[in-house]
């Protein structure tokens, strides 16, 4: 190669270098960031930063490559071992108990993707409705209380779109219904189905690659010291695909479905949810809930039921044979609190506050529920003697002592920022700004019953 020739290229090679914007210094703490908010963006964010580091160090490369030789011979680029894609649903073998039922497969197959409440389908809705002969069927058999069957397509070169079908048990292909309306399914993950449809059991499904393991969070168990454990049971799976009878409100609390964690291929995660409670979400039974105050009235039963069954939810199992009880309840400027509690098997406490807040809108008022679970104590104090603050955005609710009468609210400066009245020891009052650090609980003489650090409602 000429002199000449060989320095026009050098210059080339060098301006797209000095071309390519270095990454920026803190690209690591970004995608760590990303990482943590968005786990399904992990992969992408990866493959767009092995882009970037390819175009960084592949043109130096190069450069150094015709320096070194200046005989003239051209670089050859670095052979990179073609990636495989992984693999979906799509090419799966049908799992269950009907998967060698081919009379049963083919009329599942042919059942319509349009849900039964959509009259006309409009443009541009969205609704996938793959030609019968792309579909194939993913999952078909019998499942606690019925049975169910996955309808599987493809959808443009790399998607998967399905469509859930259930029904009563022995049911044959027409008797199936759509459960849920059509979705896509990410590639590799699970597909599953949170069936909420009875009063009183919830069907999970799970339907994943051959070799998938997965596992539910059953509860919470709480020891004497007050540490909690988290109790996991398997999905029962042959092949990557089964259902298990899940307990209503398990390690969740009504009517938000388990946690649900899946490992395949040396990866898990936690697969997105579909949703079946048609035609309306069923209650969970009632259960009974101890009222030594006589706070019921104060605020609607139904409220003091979700508190009550959501926070034996969120322990499950561990919360088994546990009574809850009304600790406080009221309602200050539009916000209505419960506070429930329950001592566990082990003797240690736990509290949860329900929080409803009401706001005036343009066409029509709005309301918001958020339950936050507290903190469990360790045994030795009983729930009704245990001093309790939590602090919500407008109020703060207060459990103590039969014998406290007011509750004095202080900043973690030692400066008074309101008292809260109390009565047999429970109360809500407003809360103004800023957040503050503790509580006194005082007598009626104004002695000092005890003291206690305020919570949040956010932890």
């Amino acid at each position: 190669m000429s002199t000449d020739l060989e320095d026009r290229l050098r210059r080339g090679l060098q301006a797209t270098a000095d071309d390519v914007a270095p990454a920026p210094h803190d690209l690591a703490d970004v995608v760590r960031h990303r990482a943590r908010r968005q786990r399904r963006t992990r992969a992408a964010v990866a493959a767009a930063g092995l882009v970037a580091a390819l175009v960084l160090v592949g043109v130096p490369v190069v450069a150094s490559t015709l320096v070194a030789d200046g005989g003239g011979r051209t670089a050859t680029p670095a052979e990179r071992p073609r990636l495989d894609p992984l693999p979906t649903l799509l090419d799966a073998p049908t799992r269950g108990s009907l998967a060698a039922d081919g009379e049963w497969l083919t009329g599942v197959r042919a059942l319509s993707w349009v849900p039964a409440d959509v009259v006309e389908r409009p443009a541009g809705l969205g609704l996938p409705d793959p030609a019968v002969e792309d579909r194939r069927v993913a999952f078909a058999g019998d499942v606690p209380g019925g049975r169910a069957a996955l309808v599987v397509a493809p959808e443009g070169d790399t998607g998967v779109v399905g469509a859930w079908y259930t029904g009563p048990e022995e049911a044959r292909p027409a008797e199936m219904t759509l459960a849920t309306a059509p979705s896509r399914f990410p590639r590799s993950e699970p597909a599953v189905l949170w069936d909420a449809t009875s009063g009183e059991r919830v069907v999970l499904l799970l339907v994943g690659l051959p070799g998938t393991e997965a596992r539910y969070l059953a509860g919470r168990e709480v020891s004497a010291a007050g540490e909690e454990r988290e109790l996991w049971e398997p999905v029962p799976l042959v092949d990557g695909a089964g259902a298990v009878d899940v307990a209503r409100g398990t390690g969740a609390g009504f009517p938000g479905p388990v946690v649900l964690e899946y490992t395949w291929g040396g990866r898990t995660g936690n697969p997105a949810m579909a949703w079946y409670a048609d035609p309306v979400p069923s209650s969970p039974p009632e259960v009974a809930v101890a009222d030594p105050r006589g706070l019921r009235d104060a605020v609607p039963a139904d409220l003091v039921q979700m508190a009550a069954t959501t926070m034996l939810g969120h322990y499950g199992t561990g919360a088994a044979g546990a009574t809850p009880t009304l600790l406080a309840a009221g309602s200050v400027e539009g916000t209505t609190t419960v506070l429930v509690g329950a001592t566990l098997p082990s003797g240690a406490t736990i509290t949860a506050l329900l929080t409803t807040l009401s706001t005036a809108g343009p066409a029509e008022d709005a309301t918001s529920t958020m339950l936050s679970v507290g903190q469990a104590a360790p045994a030795g104090t009983a729930l009704l003697e245990r001093i309790v603050a939590v602090a919500g955005d407008r109020t703060l609710t207060v459990s103590a002592p039969a014998a406290g009468a007011v509750a004095e609210v202080y900043l973690a400066d030692g400066t008074l920022l309101t008292t809260v009245p109390l009565v047999d020891g429970a109360g809500s009052g407003a809360l103004p700004p800023p957040a503050p650090e503790r509580i006194r609980v005082l007598d009626a003489a104004g002695a000092l019953v005890g003291e206690a650090p305020v919570t949040s409602v956010d932890g």
